[in-house]
């Protein structure tokens, strides 16, 4: 697995917020995903 810098989990993170509601929902899991994966990464 590449390590990733935290600009590219930003950018991943911002893919996915279109302002649809829809959107935010899958938004926010996406987040909370590379979230605890950069602690995950970072420990």
């Amino acid at each position: 697995m590449q390590k990733m810098k935290k600009e590219d989990l930003h950018k991943m993170a911002a893919g996915t917020s279109s302002g649809r509601e829809g959107g935010y929902i899958i938004q926010l899991a996406r987040s909370l995903a590379l979230l605890q994966l950069y602690i995950t990464l970072e420990l």
